[in-house]
């Protein structure tokens, strides 16, 4: 993706502009440092003139008081001006950091397959961290430090304007250099980053998946792909470390330079009788300070490149647009029963296959439909076209007669009710558990509705009620357990559309009677979607769709294809134990 320079500034101003009353307050404060760090020189001049000339004592210790109180001040505004950088740093890449989570959650199900998680996770936060600790020490170690190197310069310029020419000369040179060694570091420090993600995604891909890895003979594998990655990981770093020595080399051979220019230039001054001992010496104090600057930037320099190098990613991330694309919203209603049309629908994964072959069918509002089919028939596939996890190829998805393309994505999501086969717990409450953390919601709502699912006495078995701490990935809780929160948790929704994606396809069947007589009150007055792996759970639905290879093969009302000896779904009730499940 190609980002112009508008881009990366409109990014940056989007969260630093809120933060614009502590940024004037900041910069107050730094140029109060900046003022005081350039007065102290001139206070060491007076001393040594006047000690030189035999001057008067109390002026000699006034002068030494004054320069003590200054370099006290400086260092107390310095230290005020350095946390309300942090401060503002930290504040707006923390919103950031937010916003880009919320983007990358919003974006179609077709990124987040191409991305890992754990390279997401490594751009959010590490790249997001970095630019915090960027900011944070971007206006004191760069804004701060140029302004200073720039004070100075003007006041040596009016010292001796030769002088002055001769490190103005300096500071463009050693600017330039730096600007060119930026340049060569950027890209490195690009890959730098985007290899810290893809290192990151290894460990997350691996260890989720370490049984599987052990027990198939995968080890070998693994280790091979992790010490290419690792090689990789190295060569960059080694790339990074001579671009930062040279940087730093660069930078040692200007200072050294910058001294020449001032001790050659300030004694032959001080033999002409230009200026005074105390003017040299005031003149080596600057030039003191100068080259600390210049070492506090190039100490900074890893970081600035680092900085760089987020910031592009992370712009990249933030502008990606999502391949389904937000409507105006369809006027859906809670709790209200929404017909399904289907019409013409194909639709794959990846360019060149297709999953959903021309899929046409229509559900009334109310209505259940039970769809069946062996395992890869794309049935899950046709749930998720519902939820515009994806947009299909070609054809058309209504509800109550409108394309759901018109829909507002998180509007058509809250009414549309979701329990499947593996079922996201945390390491909380079970009122967390079952709200989303949403404290909106009374507890009286919660034991009504556990109560309306026929779950009372399932509830009543909970150790400590709603205040039962679960941990996060059901430890403690069996497969049936977690299938009953998630059933509360979608009819706290109040969904117009309900689908059972193979949810009970783990259970044994005595939970899954207890599920199912949930299931029952939770599709009441609403449409359903049942996807089964045993025919024993379409036995209540109203029709029948038959899916194999992404095709429609059947569909129609179930007791009528029930008793059609030569239908499909015949023939599996007539060869199939109702228990049993399909390859």
């Amino acid at each position: 993706m190609t980002l112009h320079f508008a881009q990366y500034r409109d990014l940056l101003l989007r969260y630093l502009r809120p933060q614009w009353p502590k940024f004037v307050l900041m910069t107050i404060t730094l140029l109060g440092s900046i003022a005081l760090e350039l007065y102290n020189p001139q206070i060491l001049k007076t001393f040594i003139d006047t000690v030189k000339a035999q001057g008067n004592l109390n002026t000699l210790v006034g002068s030494a008081i004054l320069f003590l109180i200054v370099a006290l001040g400086a260092q107390i505004v310095s230290s005020a001006a350095t946390y309300m950088s942090s401060d503002v740093g930290w504040t707006a890449t923390n919103s950031m950091r937010e916003e880009v989570a919320l983007h990358c959650i919003e974006l179609d199900m077709a990124f987040h397959k191409a991305h890992m998680p754990g390279e997401l996770l490594e751009r959010i936060d590490g790249d997001v961290g970095t630019l915090s600790s960027f900011f944070s020490t971007f206006i004191i170690q760069i804004v701060g430090h140029g302004l200073l190197m720039l004070g100075i310069l003007l006041i040596v310029a009016f010292i001796n304007i030769w002088i002055g020419l001769a490190l103005i000369l300096y500071s463009v040179g050693a600017f330039l250099a730096l600007r060119r060694l930026q340049s060569l570091g950027v890209p490195i420090f690009v890959q730098q980053r985007q290899l810290a993600a893809d290192l990151v995604g290894f460990y997350e891909e691996h260890m989720n998946g370490i049984l599987d890895v052990i027990t198939s003979g995968g080890s070998a594998y693994v280790i091979r792909r992790y010490i290419d990655l690792q090689r990789r990981v190295n060569s960059n770093s080694y790339r990074s470390g001579f671009v930062e020595q040279g940087m730093r080399i660069a930078v040692t051979m200007f200072l050294v330079l910058g001294n020449i220019i001032v001790v050659v230039g300030g004694t032959y001054l001080l033999l002409d009788r230009q200026i005074t001992l105390g003017a040299i010496i005031m003149l080596s104090n600057y030039v003191m300070i100068f080259t600390n600057q210049l070492v506090n930037l190039s100490f900074t320099f890893n970081t600035w490149q680092l900085a760089a190098a987020s910031m592009k990613r992370i712009a990249e991330l933030y502008y990606t647009p999502s391949r389904v694309q937000d409507g105006p919203g369809i006027g859906l209603s809670a709790g209200e029963a929404a017909s399904i049309t289907f019409d013409h629908v194909s639709f794959g994964y990846d360019e060149g296959q297709t999953i959903l072959h021309d899929v046409t069918f229509e559900l009334a509002a109310g209505e259940i439909l039970g769809i069946i089919g062996r395992s890869g028939s794309g049935k899950t596939s046709l749930t998720r076209l519902l939820f515009r996890f994806y947009d299909p190829t070609s054809g058309t998805i209504k509800l109550n007669g409108e394309d759901i393309r018109q829909a507002n994505i998180a509007e058509l999501r809250h009414n549309i009710g979701i329990v499947t086969q593996e079922v996201q717990l945390f390491n909380a409450s079970l009122r967390d558990n079952l709200t989303f953390f949403d404290d909106r919601i009374p507890d009286e709502q919660l034991l009504t509705f556990i109560e309306e699912l026929g779950l009372g006495d399932w509830y009543r078995d909970q150790p400590a009620g709603l205040d039962t701490e679960l941990t996060a990935g059901g430890g403690g809780l069996s497969a049936g357990e977690a299938q009953l929160l998630a059933l509360i948790r979608v009819f706290l929704k109040n969904p117009c559309l309900v689908i059972l994606d193979e949810a009970s396809s783990r259970l044994d069947m005595a939970t899954e009677r207890l599920c199912m007589n949930a299931t029952t009150r939770l599709l009441a007055k609403r449409t359903g979607l049942i996807i089964a792996h045993r025919l024993a759970t379409v036995e209540q639905v109203d029709k029948i769709l038959v899916l194999e290879a992404g095709h429609i093969v059947e569909y129609g009302p179930r007791v009528a294809l029930a008793k059609d000896p030569m239908s499909r779904y015949s023939k599996l009730l007539r060869t199939m134990n109702s228990e049993e499940t399909f390859a």
